[in-house]
């Protein structure tokens, strides 16, 4: 089985799940979910997948102790070049907007009840 999660239409920033059973023929449900692409994104890099927004060392928000090494969304302004890290390294998401509906599936995949009609 496969489920997509994508757009809703090409219009809308609001995302639904479309899933395709194993050998069947296109898409044989589609759930509309409560999620939506957050403003200014446009795409999950593969490091964002198994990351929660508030994922101390990945996710959106800088924890509140600064002993905490955090790697989530990088400030970083000044000459181009002068890190050794590229900057289109340092563009990737590295949370996933998505990640509860991630771990759900997950959960229930995990305990047999994820296995649909």
């Amino acid at each position: 089985a496969v489920t997509l999660v994508t757009n809703e239409d090409a219009e809308s920033a609001n995302v639904v799940a479309h899933y395709k059973p194993p050998f069947s023929e296109g898409i044989k449900q589609t759930e509309i979910l409560d999620l939506s692409w957050p403003q200014g994104l446009i795409s999950l890099s593969h490091v964002a997948l198994p990351f929660a927004l508030d994922d101390p060392l990945y996710g959106r928000f800088r924890p509140d102790d600064p002993d905490i090494l955090f790697l989530g969304q990088p400030s970083i302004r000044g000459e181009r070049g002068l890190l050794r890290i590229s900057s289109d390294w340092l563009l990737r998401l590295r949370y996933n907007p998505f990640y509860q509906f991630l771990e759900s599936r997950t959960l229930q995949w995990v305990d047999g009840v994820g296995h649909r009609r």
